[in-house]
């Protein structure tokens, strides 16, 4: 192909996106590879336009938000339903996902777990606190420690490791989660202690509510050297559209770092990092907590 040809090919390529009109007349399908490409643009184009309608799209807005001509987004519609990509209701005739780009969707969603969503923020909180940084999730009546990222500070704060476990409200990240819950199970896990005030006398069925009502008030969890003497830590529950849990980012220091102003300033950041994720998960329709 010469060189006018090639320029030709990629400016039709370029066209084939919202707001863009196309070289090649509108119905007539490219041919060859170039061509080939074009139709592959302009049917992710329509699988994404479709996708983030709320009830689906009837051909003609479909093929007007890419520019198209209805005979050409019908053909490559009509390709995408035989392929289950999408499905045409039969009395609105409305293109709505199909179950083959849902089962698509699950697969993919497979390979992002809470660890990998939450690792970016967690980094953030470490380079910007110097302290270290847990990511925790519950798991029936405990909560495990998915992740940890340390900081610079030179007094690390090495309280857990990946793997552990805790009651409950034990440790602040824990008790973010525990205070996330709702009344009822609070409740029941806080009444049903016998294990956990073997291992911590302190942590009694009644200072747990205290403690989770304080944390809701407040917005955040905090643990005043409350499970080791000198160490300190906050905790932000990560909330799913339903308000419940998915997990909890904690910082954790010695005593003197986290408190007074700088303590605030620690919330701050990590209820940011929060939200971040709680997005992420949201967009990606709540992935795996545990790998």
């Amino acid at each position: 192909m010469n060189k006018t040809g090639s320029s030709k090919s990629r400016t039709s390529a370029e066209r084939a996106v919202p707001g863009k009109s196309s070289a090649t007349p509108k119905g007539s399908p490219a041919e060859g590879p170039a061509g080939n490409m074009l139709s592959l643009e302009r049917a992710i184009a329509l699988l994404s336009v479709v996708s983030a309608s709320d009830v689906g799209l009837r051909l003609k807005d479909a093929a007007q938000a890419l520019g198209l001509s209805t005979s050409t987004a019908h053909r490559i519609l009509s390709a995408l339903v035989e392929h289950r990509m999408l499905r045409l209701t039969e009395g609105s005739r409305l293109y709505i996902p199909g179950s083959e780009l849902y089962r698509l969707g699950q697969a993919a969603a497979r390979h992002y777990s809470l660890v990998d969503l939450a690792r970016p923020s967690m980094r953030r909180l470490a380079e910007r606190t110097q302290d270290t940084v847990f990511l925790s999730a519950r798991d029936g009546d405990e909560a495990v420690c998915l992740d940890r990222v340390v900081g610079d500070y030179p007094i690390k704060t090495l309280t857990l490791s990946v793997g552990d476990r805790r009651p409950l409200g034990v440790g602040a990240g824990s008790l973010a989660l525990f205070a996330a819950l709702p009344e009822d199970e609070r409740l029941a896990i806080a009444s049903d202690g016998a294990a956990r005030e073997q291992r911590y006398p302190s942590f009694t069925g009644a200072a747990l509510i205290k403690w989770a009502n304080v944390a809701r008030r407040l917005g955040y969890a905090y643990n005043p050297e409350r499970v080791i003497p000198g160490m300190s830590a906050v905790g932000v529950a990560i909330r799913r559209a339903d308000g419940l849990p998915l997990g909890a980012i904690s910082v954790a220091a010695v005593r003197s770092r986290i408190q007074g102003q700088r303590l605030l300033e620690i919330v701050d950041l990590v209820r940011e990092e929060c939200a971040i994720v709680a997005e992420k998960s949201a967009t990606l329709n709540n992935p795996k907590v545990i790998p």
